[in-house]
């Protein structure tokens, strides 16, 4: 957990402990073929690794049914926690590949491009896109944040941030927020403001309506 302070508030940033899988809840990700006897990774394929001689053959498998636009291999390092990348790691005993990720001309048309309209490297760098944040979802890098004013209460909380980007775009986001509900504060003051004059409350009196903090 990490509290950060900004005018005032307080920003608890913390693990999103049930993040939502990006490649289940989520639409328009490029499709995954994923194999492994222990964990129940994704797969958006009909392929069974039992049916196929190797990851050649599986590769094969794909080309031949799907036609894929860019594909890259998969790899896990398993080893008190399971990590993904599209590269093998440096431990031999403990990782190797688990399948493919590719990009098919159906999922680029549901981006709203066409077949042509990206070059070779662009496909990989979504494909590489899409592996870190699967990646994210199965460390536990996803988070989120709740905002607490000077007095104690919440205003505001927002979780499903993934990676290291996200993580910076939602501290962001949150600092976005506490300035809204300061300028809240500061409308909701002047009406009140202007009440008191109009009914000529005394300024000993004005306390009793509230008044803000926005340091």
């Amino acid at each position: 957990m990490e509290i950060m302070n900004y005018k005032g508030h307080e920003i608890m940033i913390e693990r999103d402990d049930y993040p939502p899988n990006p490649l289940k809840d989520w639409d328009g990700h490029i499709r995954f073929c994923l194999f492994h006897r222990r964990y129940d990774l994704h797969n958006d394929t009909d392929f069974n690794i039992d049916d196929l001689e190797d990851w050649k053959g599986v590769r094969e498998a794909i080309e031949d049914e799907y036609c894929p636009l860019s594909i890259l291999p998969v790899f896990m390092y398993d080893h008190g926690g399971i990590t993904i990348k599209t590269s093998p790691f440096n431990c031999r005993w403990d990782s190797g590949q688990i399948g493919f990720a590719f990009i098919d001309i159906p999922t680029l048309k549901q981006w709203g491009y066409r077949a042509g309209d990206k070059m070779a490297i662009e496909l990989e760098e979504m494909i590489l896109d899409n592996v870190q944040l699967y990646d994210d979802y199965l460390t536990g890098n996803v988070f989120g944040y709740s905002i607490t004013d000077s007095d104690g209460n919440t205003v505001d909380s927002c979780y499903g941030y993934y990676g290291d980007s996200g993580k910076t775009v939602m501290v962001e986001e949150a600092k976005s927020n506490i300035d809204w509900h300061i300028g809240q504060k500061i409308k909701e003051h002047i009406i009140n403001l202007k009440s008191w004059i109009k009914y000529n409350v005394p300024l000993t009196s004005r306390v009793a309506f509230g008044q803000i903090s926005y340091k």
